[in-house]
């Protein structure tokens, strides 16, 4: 049995009865899932959920984000149960909150993204209901590098809070070539290697670079690459800009 309350009818009812939620402690996520098929072709992740007592849970979407890049078609099922799909995701709203009564074990977890084309995404994190959660999501953008001469450093700016992160590589039409796995930076902790040393997926020459990330808190996930300038053949130091960021912080917003 599937229950699904409003986000704002769950703060409402824990605010009248005096609770201040602890820090959030997720069963799952944040991660990030993004677009690398052709638009109508889907992506089809599969993860699965440790649930350590039945109960009901918060399952929180966050779709794309301040810059767009949503998924417009695609679905979120958690153990059968479908907690989003083309409705919600094509609908207005980039941010969704769905409440799924959840048996203890080990659970499916299926996201599908549909449409559009290479580069959408969405985040997505499983809590308890009535624990104070926030997360956040973003871009980071390399306009120009090359297989050969370019280094990448990535570099979490959180201090209690994984981050987790996926690349894509784009040739200088804007196709998608080649990505990367699913990336896991720690808390304070810098990542660095040949751009195309975090390539398992597809082969990549010269081109564009879009890091997706998520993680729990409101910390940024900084990059910086060195690149040789194709005209001048000099090399250089540029940081990578963001391309999209948000944040979300429920019961602050519900509080002010």
């Amino acid at each position: 049995m599937t229950k699904r309350v409003g986000l704002l009818g769950m703060a409402a009812l824990a605010l009248g009865l005096g609770v201040r939620p602890a820090a959030a402690s997720p069963i799952f996520g944040p991660e990030v899932y993004v677009k690398v098929q052709p638009a109508g072709t889907p992506d089809v992740y599969s993860d699965s959920i440790t649930v350590p007592a039945a109960g009901v849970y918060l399952v929180v979407i966050q779709n794309g984000d301040d810059g767009g890049g949503r998924i417009t078609s695609g679905s979120v099922v958690v153990n059968g149960t479908t907690v989003a799909n083309d409705v919600q995701l094509g609908g207005p709203r980039e941010f969704l909150g769905r409440h799924v009564a959840l048996k203890a074990g080990t659970l499916p977890l299926t996201v599908t993204l549909n449409d559009p084309g290479p580069g959408a995404f969405l985040s997505l994190v499983v809590l308890p209901v009535a624990e104070k959660w926030d997360f956040t999501v973003g871009r980071l953008l390399l306009p120009y590098a090359n297989a050969t001469d370019t280094t990448l450093v990535l570099k979490s700016g959180a201090t209690l809070h994984d981050r987790r992160l996926r690349i894509n590589y784009f040739d200088p039409a804007g196709t998608l070539q080649a990505t990367s796995d699913r990336i896991t930076l720690a808390p304070q902790a810098n990542i660095a290697g040949s751009a195309a040393s975090f390539i398992t997926t597809g082969s990549w020459t010269s081109g564009s670079i879009t890091v997706f990330w998520a993680g729990q808190g409101p910390a940024r996930v900084f990059g910086t690459a060195t690149t040789v300038d194709p005209t001048s053949s000099e090399k250089g130091l540029v940081e990578l800009e963001h391309a999209g960021y948000r944040s979300r912080d429920f019961w602050k917003a519900v509080n002010q």
